[in-house]
């Protein structure tokens, strides 16, 4: 493959330009690396007059931001007891879902996100109409304790001198760490949304009418086929855009 090519797909086409830190790359004896790239525009676009500036966002921290705010009104609604919301098509055979807890505050959002079924959700969609106001957002997120979370999970062989990874190098190697980033960005245009992933080797619906994404929610985009999730998040804090 073109070097040039290969670097724009480790990359994710710019949205992730450097996922190790020069101390890594001068360490590692190897990484293995994955990427996901997600591109795609709505189906039924947004005109100018559905997007209106300078609306409020209450943060997580307890500040405010101002943000843009996307106006439509979407067709299939989902919920349970801890979570309302709302799918809105791709033009690709995906779509994106929206999760907005019952009630607010962090410790509430922390816990229920914790049991969040997003593929149940997403079958048991209904075909009900709702008037939907949505910020555009975009942000970064690194995590760098993935190894830890495997270990926790009983994964624990691979990152001591006791690994076998002998079908990958002669040399005797074991993983030191896994990294993940990951970047989304939500317009009026459609989505893109990056993730990349490296292991270092050293209820019912409710009855409503609307629904303003003005405070911290839960998203994820899903495949219409599978009905599977191939990304998800959290918007907790979004960064203050007011035009003067």
């Amino acid at each position: 493959m073109d070097n040039n090519k290969c670097t724009q797909i480790i990359q994710a086409d710019g949205m992730i330009p450097k996922i190790l830190n020069e101390d890594a790359e001068n360490e590692l004896l190897a990484c293995l690396i994955n990427v996901v790239l997600f591109d795609a525009e709505w189906k039924n676009k947004y005109r100018e007059e559905n997007c209106s500036e300078n609306e409020i966002f209450k943060n997580m921290d307890g500040s405010l931001s101002y943000v843009t705010m996307l106006h439509s009104i979407e067709d299939f609604c989902v919920g349970n007891r801890k979570f309302v919301g709302f799918c809105r098509p791709y033009d690709n055979g995906y779509t994106y879902m929206a999760l907005l807890p019952r009630k607010e505050g962090e410790k509430f959002m922390r816990g229920a996100i914790k049991t969040i079924d997003f593929c149940e959700l997403f079958r048991n969609r209904k075909n009900r109409s709702a008037y939907v106001d949505m910020p555009e957002f975009s942000y970064d997120f690194s995590y760098e304790k993935l190894s830890e979370m495997c270990q926790t999970m009983g994964i624990k062989t691979l990152f001591t001198d006791a690994a076998d990874l002998s079908n990958m190098s002669f040399e005797k190697i074991k993983i030191g760490s896994i990294i993940q980033k990951t970047r989304i960005e939500v317009d009026r245009k459609g989505t893109r949304a990056a993730a990349a992933s490296a292991e270092v080797m050293l209820g019912g619906l409710p009855a409503f009418h609307s629904m303003t994404l003005d405070r911290p929610f839960a998203y994820a985009i899903m495949n219409d086929e599978t009905e599977l999730p191939v990304f998800v998040g959290m918007v907790n804090n979004l960064p203050n855009e007011k035009s003067t």
